[in-house]
Order: structure tokens, then C-alpha cells, then sequence
């Protein structure tokens, strides 16, 4: 048998590519939701609704929860969004974040219920960096017109970055 080999990273990511899920790293985002909400256990969250780009400008719309029992992440999620002062004051509104942008390590959520489910993207962590805004336009392709139910595709003008 003849074959071209791959390495552990290339299967990664063909693997990852299969099921949906893009590959482990450092993305780009912006906040275009966030909720105050209450958890299962009763303790205050921020619910945050992601657009995630990858570097062919595609986007990804990604839930995560910031919660203070997991104080990294709350704080990481606070500087890469500009709001370190507001968490220096130990006060933040999910309105704080609405609008904001930065950087998000991504991962992959593995099914550990055996229950069937397939892998997905999560956040891990966030990372203090340039917001996405500052990125150059032509780095970010437009989302084509019903590519997602996120959007309202009736708008009769183009994305803002254009």
C-alpha cells in the first residue's frame, strides 16, 4: 500500500476537520451576545455568545460562561475584552462585554458521557491581545447571505469591516 504519511498535528487536524470542530489554538473574537444568568448550582454568570474567526476569516458562533469560581478565566476574559478595570472593582455586567473583541485560546470538548455526542469547540482561556477590530479588512471575509441564523441576512448593506 502506498501512501502519503502525516504527521500527529496533520491527523489532528483532518480529524478535527471531519467532525466539525476546528484545530486546538489561538483565535480571534467578538462578543455578539452577553446575558447576566444565574447557574445550576445559583451562583451569578455571564453567559457570552462568540463570533470565533479563523485566519480564512470563517466564523464560528461559540457559547461560553464566565463564572467566578473560575477566577482565571473571568479575569482573562476581562483583559482581552479592555475591561480590567471594571474587574479591578470587582464589578462586571454582562453589558460590559457586549461589542467587545480580542483573542480566545479554542479547544476541543471531548464527549465523556459515552452517551455518543460529537466533539465541539470550547473556550479555554482568553488572552490579552490586539482586538479584532484592528485587524486589517482584508482579513475577514464577509459571512455569505443565510450561511447563518445569527444574522439578519435582510440588512440591504454590507458588513461594517468592508
Amino acid at each position: 500500500m502506498r501512501f502519503q504519511p502525516k504527521t500527529d498535528a496533520q491527523i489532528e487536524e483532518e480529524r478535527a476537520k471531519a467532525l466539525g470542530v476546528w484545530p486546538i489554538g489561538v483565535y480571534d473574537f467578538e462578543v455578539s451576545g452577553a446575558v447576566d444568568e444565574i447557574s445550576s448550582k445559583g451562583n451569578e454568570m455571564i453567559t457570552l455568545t462568540l463570533f470565533v474567526y479563523n485566519r480564512d476569516g470563517e466564523r464560528k458562533t461559540i457559547k461560553d460562561y464566565l463564572l467566578e469560581s473560575i477566577a482565571y478565566k473571568l479575569r482573562h476574559a476581562a483583559a482581552s475584552c479592555g475591561l480590567t478595570a471594571q474587574y479591578d472593582r470587582g464589578e462586571l455586567q454582562a453589558t460590559d462585554f457586549n461589542g467587545r473583541s480580542g483573542r480566545l485560546r479554542l479547544g476541543i470538548e471531548k464527549d465523556t458521557s459515552g452517551g455518543g455526542y460529537p466533539d465541539k469547540n470550547k473556550v479555554q482561556d482568553y488572552e490579552k491581545a490586539a482586538p479584532v477590530a484592528s485587524r486589517p479588512a482584508s482579513a475577514r471575509k464577509p459571512v455569505p447571505a443565510g450561511a447563518g441564523s445569527d444574522l439578519d441576512d435582510s440588512i440591504p448593506f454590507g458588513p461594517c469591516w468592508q
